[in-house]
């Protein structure tokens, strides 16, 4: 004779909630044998206990309702079994990756944001490894950091897919500006605006491909506002010269965590670095 249990005793017995009993009837998944329609008592037959058994399983491995419902119509014995979690398990490794660029992705923008420190006026001193700038002519900056980070795909879009795209990884970007030309005329010009790259990518829109050494750096953060920016540039000069040292005529004009969208009207932060040379 065939033994039927309710909703409850599955439940306890699978240790399966009865609203998630509810819901694989609902979707068709795990639909009880017999339904009294007099009181909606909900009867399961102790030959669906081995269906419910497969989708509890499979539920553990994280198969989605649909891909459940899918296994379920080809599923006869252990070795159909297999064969659909083997194929799965592509699947689970290609998400693996993506979200293993994910993990690497905010794990650099939680060391980035921890250094960027808004404070204007102070000279750090830091070192940093080999950077290639991807320079671009322009006679101006852009302004905000999305104008920066869209300038940017719109250069690289015209070369590649969006999916070559999203394989940037892009530590910063800024411009370039001569040392001996802001002391000698007291204005801040541009020579280039540069995309600070890691790994290979192309560089077809680029004008020109500047290596910068790694070495020990004068660093000093700025808002990105006109009367912050010069007070950096001099305080910059202004400790160089006091303390008799001597640098690189490059200085770079950093704008880090660009990839991290701006929240309302936060303001830029630069950072104005300079090479110090022995």
């Amino acid at each position: 004779m065939t033994r039927y249990y309710t909703i409850g005793e599955i439940s306890r017995l699978f240790n399966i909630p009865i609203s998630t009993l509810r819901f694989y009837e609902k979707s068709k998944l795990f639909v009880p044998e017999i339904r009294n329609e007099t009181n909606g008592y909900r009867y399961y037959s102790q030959e669906q206990l081995n269906k419910l058994d497969i989708i509890y399983f499979l539920r553990e491995l994280e198969f989605p309702t649909n891909k459940i419902e899918e296994a379920l119509e080809v599923i006869s014995d252990r070795s159909d079994l297999c064969k659909v979690i083997f194929e799965y398990m592509d699947g689970v490794i290609d998400r693996i990756t993506d979200l293993n660029h994910v993990l690497r992705k905010i794990e650099r923008l939680k060391l980035r944001e921890r250094d960027l420190a808004p404070e204007t006026g102070i000279t750090v001193k830091k070192h940093f490894e080999d950077r290639l700038l991807y320079c671009i002519k322009v006679d101006h900056m852009p302004l905000r950091a999305l104008e920066n980070r869209l300038r940017f795909k719109d250069a690289a879009a015209r070369f590649g897919t969006s999916k070559s795209i999203q394989r940037f990884h892009l530590p910063s970007m800024g411009a370039i500006v001569s040392m001996k030309q802001f002391l000698s005329d007291k204005k801040i010009v541009y020579i280039y605006y540069f995309l600070e790259k890691s790994g290979e990518a192309p560089a077809y829109f680029c004008d020109k491909i500047i290596s910068v050494p790694a070495g020990d750096y004068l660093t000093v953060n700025f808002i990105n506002d006109e009367a912050p920016r010069f007070e950096a540039y001099d305080v910059m000069c202004e400790y160089i010269s006091e303390n008799n040292l001597k640098v690189s005529d490059l200085m770079i004009e950093n704008q880090r965590g660009i990839e991290m969208p701006p929240v309302k009207d936060e303001e830029d932060i630069y950072e104005l670095q300079i090479r110090l040379e022995q």
